[in-house]
């Protein structure tokens, strides 16, 4: 028998930051041949193993576009728990940032191939879905949705 913790499911957990000037935000397009590949995106990426959800979602901030943000210049703003099509879940939660420093640009060219401020209530598309989720929650002000449950 296992123990406790190799028993518990574990579920991969991303992040995004909603890069806010004014009434636009920084949106990024995945390459082509990604999965998701052509859909647009906030910048963010997978929490890695000994980092916090801020401390990742500011390193996704840097590597992504190139900007930097202080820890207290973040804000969570939405959580989106989330099943994919091959029926892993997944935990997304999105920040939110209106100061930083450097200006956004694409500094990760092979997996991504478009970077734009844009209207968060007309962001480009298509989205990829559970960012179009995520981006309908902190519209509407809340903090938490389900997706792609039964």
């Amino acid at each position: 028998m296992l123990p406790d913790d190799e028993r518990r499911h574990r579920m991969l957990v991303r992040v995004h930051t909603i890069l806010r000037a004014g009434d636009r935000a920084v949106f990024t397009r995945r390459a082509a041949g990604l999965a998701a590949g052509g859909r647009w995106q906030l910048p963010g990426g997978h929490v890695e193993e000994g980092e916090s959800v801020v401390q990742a979602a500011i390193r996704e901030a840097l590597e992504e576009v190139g900007v930097r943000i202080a820890a207290e210049d973040t804000r969570f703003v939405h959580l989106v728990n989330h099943r994919v099509a091959t029926g892993a879940t997944r935990l997304a939660l999105f920040f939110e940032a209106t100061t930083w420093t450097g200006d956004p640009r694409n500094a990760e060219p092979d997996t991504c191939d478009g970077i734009g401020f844009y209207p968060l209530a007309e962001p480009p598309g298509p989205l990829v879905p559970y960012i179009a989720e995520g981006l309908a929650g902190y519209r509407l002000g809340t903090t938490f949705a389900t997706m792609g449950w039964r």
